[in-house]
Formats: C-alpha cells, structure tokens, sequence
C-alpha cells in the first residue's frame, strides 16, 4: 500500500470554535494517538488529504519540520449532509511491528446464472496482520466455480506473502444457494382447501321447472 507524506501542524488550541476557525482555513482537525503516547491534537490541508484518499491512501508519514510519524488513519467524521470531512483520527504505529486492518474484497468472474438461485455477498472484508508496508490495498475472490450449495470462507482467500488472516477461519464471505419459497401461514378457522361454487347445471332428467309443471295442467 501506498505511503502518502503530508505535512502537519500541531495545535494547542482546542474546542468546537477552534475546530470551525482550522475548517474555514482549508484545514481538517485531527487526533494522533497510540505507541504508548499523549494524544496529539493537529490539522491537515483538506484537498491534500481529499487527493490522497482518492488513491486508496490509509498510510500515511506525517511530517513536522524535520521529524516524522507513520499512522494508520482510522476513522473519518463527516458533517450531517456526509459531504465534508470534519475530523480524523490517526493511530500511529512502528514501521517494525504488526498492525490488524481491516481489508476489503472484490469478487470476481460470476458463475453462470442457475434458474431459482442466487449469489448472497455475506460480507466484503477480512481483518488481516502485516506490517504497515505490506498492507495490501485490496484483495480478489473468483466465484467463478462456486456452484449452487456452496460457499467461501475466510480462510479460502489467498493472501500476499507477509499478511496473515486474523478474523475467524469460518467467517462467510459468499454463499450461492437457491432462494427460499414464501409460506404463507394458514389462517385460523379457514378450510385448508378452496371451496369453489358452482351453479348446477340441470340434466335432462330434472323436474321440470314451476312455470313448465303450469303448462301441464292446462
């Protein structure tokens, strides 16, 4: 995965007043936590970092003067319309050491379409351990062979070489099965089976009608 360097500046000044004032200047407010240290209040340029997550970014090498920090950008906060970024969180972490992080999925190459049946996407990302480096930018499952019946697992994605599963073996990713028939609950006290009246049709045998039996006696 790519490493995006970024400039950053630390604030003293906190509060929701101060937050606006660093928002109308073009700049995004954000928490650096983790390893041990103090939380670090800073900010950072809003298109610099809109660029970079464009580009799948979640790495990054903040610098500050002559001084560098790599962190794992861990969460955003939007404003209520989901338009603008408000806030960010950072965890910093070791060029040396194992970081857990969520990646996500691309299934690809469908099977073919099997009549009364269908493909369910259970879930598109896996939790994987690597080093921050080695984090990979995405992963791809064929479902190609995946036949009517069948499913995939977490543990059936082949991961690049330094990266290990940390979610459970068993998680299920797809599954391909055929769609449930809707039962619809008899109702209490209804016969279980349609009544269907009919008008009886006379036979030739039959009484003769009123108006006919009239005729008779004159």
């Amino acid at each position: 995965m790519e490493i995006v360097s970024l400039p950053v500046e630390f604030r003293e000044k906190k509060g929701s007043q101060e937050c606006k004032r660093i928002r109308n200047a073009g700049r995004i407010p954000a928490i650096l936590y983790g390893e041990g240290r103090e939380p670090r209040a800073l900010s950072l340029e809003a298109h610099a970092m809109e660029l970079a997550l464009r580009r799948g970014a979640r790495m990054f090498e903040f610098m500050v003067g002559d001084k560098k920090q790599m962190c794992l950008l861990k969460d955003i906060g939007f404003n209520a319309v989901g338009d603008k970024m408000v806030h960010m969180d950072f965890l910093r972490v070791d060029d040396k050491k194992p970081v857990v992080v969520n990646v996500s999925i691309e299934f690809i190459n469908p099977p073919l379409p099997v009549p009364g049946a269908l493909i369910e996407f259970i879930n598109r990302d896996v939790h994987v351990s690597c080093l921050p480096r080695a984090i990979p930018s995405g992963l791809t499952v064929s479902i190609a062979d995946l036949a009517v019946g069948g499913h995939i697992e977490a543990k059936d994605v082949v991961l690049p070489a330094g990266v290990t599963l940390t979610d459970s073996p068993h998680k299920t990713l797809v599954s391909h099965h055929y769609k449930a028939l809707e039962v619809v609950a008899p109702v209490e006290g209804a016969p279980s089976e349609p009544v269907v009246l009919t008008e009886k049709k006379p036979t030739d045998d039959a009484a003769p009608a009123a108006s006919e039996k009239g005729k008779e006696k004159k």
